[in-house]
Order: C-alpha cells, then structure tokens, then sequence
C-alpha cells in the first residue's frame, strides 16, 4: 500500500514539474510568429513592390496594353495589402509575446525578492521595478522625453 502512495505521488508530482514546459512548448510551436517569418514577409513586400515598379515602366514603355497593366495592377495591390496585412498581425503578436515574457520576467524576480517595489511607466503604462533606469517595454527611461522627430527641410510645415 506504501508503495502505491508513493507511485501516485512520485508521478503527480512530475506531472505537475512538467505541465509549465509542455504548456510552453505548445504555445511557442507556432512557426509564424518568429522574426525570420517578419523578414520573410518584408522580402515578400518589396518584391511585390519591386514587380509594380517593373510592370509600371513596361506599361509606359508600351510592352504591356492598358488593360492588361490595370489587371495586373490591381493583382498586385491586393497581394501587397495582404502581406501587409500578415505583416502587422505579426508584429502585433510579436509585440504580445513580447509583453508575457516581461511580464513572466517581472513576476520571477518578484518571487526571487529581487523586486520589491513596482511602479507604472509613465509613457507606455508597463508595469516596471521601481529601481529600473529604463522601462524594459518602451525602453525610454522615466526622466527621458519621447523621442520626436523634428522637421526637416524637405517636409511641409
């Protein structure tokens, strides 16, 4: 009877060791969300980008009729806002992921003790170490004024 116990509390216990890398694992599986599929997605833009520059020249050359040039045209607008499209659905799950691991990280050192004291950054809202220099999610620090681009000589005013 010990040993049946024992059994049961042998297997629970690495059942319970194991469930956070299995759960981790299933989530992280997804091949697309990974930066190499972000460049693969940002080559497929300019490539399509590329190939309207191309038919554009062909058509004012006068290789391509009018309409065929419109047909294809409009192909390639659809295809480009398509890979637009994944290409901001990735970015924002990216950036989703993004947010659990710090979040992950911050929970961790708050149950190692080395953060006692947490604070809101006041430019992205993040939950961040009181102590911390830079926010880790908007990485500008808390005395630092958002970056703005001034204006140069060749934008309207």
């Amino acid at each position: 009877m010990a040993l049946f116990f024992s059994l049961v509390l042998a297997l629970v216990s690495i059942a319970v060791l194991a469930w956070p890398i299995l759960r981790r694992e299933r989530s992280s599986s997804d091949p697309t969300l990974s930066p190499d599929s972000l460049e693969d997605l940002s080559r497929r833009r300019q490539h399509i980008y590329d190939e309207v520059q191309t038919l554009s020249m062909d058509h004012e050359l006068g290789i391509i009729r009018t309409h065929e040039y419109q047909e294809d045209l409009r192909a390639y607008r659809f295809q480009a806002a398509y890979t637009l499209r994944e290409q901001e659905h990735l970015q924002q799950a990216l950036a989703h992921l993004e947010e659990e691991l710090e979040d992950e990280a911050l929970e961790l050192r708050k149950s190692w003790g080395t953060v006692t004291k947490t604070v809101s950054c006041e430019t992205c809202g993040g939950e961040m170490d009181s102590e911390a220099v830079i926010c880790p999610r908007c990485a500008l620090s808390e005395e630092a004024e958002p970056y703005e681009e001034e204006e140069g000589p060749w934008e309207e005013k």
